[in-house]
């Protein structure tokens, strides 16, 4: 299934951590990975790209989602990226989401997971499922 996962963790180091564990995932072929990055919420409620490497401070924008032009994913994750708080956003197919739980639960991270599909549903249909699970 094509998914989108976010996955939250309390520390930089945690999430870069995580990261290397979905890229090993995907080596092993247990998951294809489209496309992954890390965003940091910091105390005011603003969002830095942590994968950039800059530190730049940045809005989420749509495009950092697949196929959605809405923000509906945009949304979803800040309701749940708390100030201080890091996430891993991914874009990945995967046939049984267990190793990417247990990856990211090694890390101390909690998955959120929508598929592709819910999201260009939503778009489609604001009424449609919109959270992340």
């Amino acid at each position: 299934m094509e998914n989108y996962i976010a996955a939250m963790f309390s520390t930089l180091e945690d999430a870069r951590g995580a990261a290397a564990a979905l890229v090993e995932l995907s080596r092993h072929g247990k998951v294809q990975l489209h496309r992954a990055g890390l965003y940091h919420r910091g105390e005011r409620g603003e969002y830095v790209s942590e994968d950039a490497g800059t530190g730049a401070v940045r809005q989420l924008a749509a495009s950092d989602f697949p196929k959605t032009t809405d923000g509906t994913a945009a949304l979803d994750l800040e309701r749940v990226l708390t100030p201080g708080m890091h996430a891993l956003l991914a874009h990945i197919e995967e046939t049984d989401p267990r190793p990417v739980n247990e990856a990211m639960d090694a890390f101390g991270g909690v998955v959120y997971r929508r598929s592709v599909e819910q999201i260009e549903t939503s778009a489609r249909h604001p009424s449609g499922p919109s959270r992340l699970e």
